[in-house]
């Protein structure tokens, strides 16, 4: 995948969209418990993977890892809906297109994957978030978490996917500088909130309460 990121700049100062909150971080550190804790505390929350409705997908229904299309469409479509629905009471997403840049220092392609997030934070057809929330576990924790789940084929059932990943997570925007600078610069601006989830998912969740505004 190309952009042609590098002839276009982002116009005014880099502001994250108000009212949304989006969480990150390792398979297993416990995002899905947190979101059903947030559901019932009366946040507004958005799966993983969504509909056109926002209504969320079953993981059965995710798209496979190795088509690129409807995931990079999932973060594009998952944007606008939060958007919405930040104006009436905020919301709280399940990953959002950070998961994207993940994915790829994780198994490879950052620089192209930099290139089409920053081409559409240019065309305002994703933003920042107000602030992210990101859940740290080690590598052993989430193979172990998700070990009745793991498709033996998806990198991230393996340990060196998962290590690269984690390092990313430590510090995104680091992690994106080499690859894309602009990008690295807009994503430093988005504070940071992070959770050691190695703590069972019921006190995460409500960790992750506690940092949602």
């Amino acid at each position: 995948m190309t952009s042609s990121s590098d002839e276009q700049t982002l116009e005014g100062p880099v502001v994250g969209c108000a009212g949304v909150v989006a969480v990150e971080g390792m398979p297993g550190a416990g995002k899905t418990t947190a979101m059903t804790i947030l559901a019932d505390r009366g946040h507004t929350v958005l799966g993983e993977y969504t509909d056109d409705h926002a209504r969320s997908l079953t993981l059965a229904a995710h798209p496979h890892h190795e088509d690129e299309h409807p995931h990079l469409a999932n973060w594009l479509r998952k944007d606008l809906q939060a958007h919405r629905l930040a104006r009436a009471s905020g919301v709280v997403m399940d990953r959002n297109w950070l998961t994207a840049l993940g994915w790829a220092a994780s198994v490879g392609g950052l620089p192209d994957r930099a290139g089409w997030a920053y081409s559409q934070l240019v065309a305002r057809r994703l933003t920042l978030p107000e602030r992210w929330i990101i859940l740290d576990c080690t590598v052993e924790t989430s193979l172990t978490r998700r070990r009745e789940q793991l498709s033996l084929t998806h990198p991230w059932a393996r340990a060196e996917p998962l290590d690269r990943l984690r390092a990313f997570y430590s510090d995104p925007a680091a992690a994106v500088g080499p690859a894309l600078r602009a990008l690295a610069d807009a994503l430093a601006t988005v504070p940071v909130v992070r959770i050691d989830a190695e703590a069972d998912r019921d006190t995460v969740g409500h960790a992750i309460c506690e940092a949602t505004p």
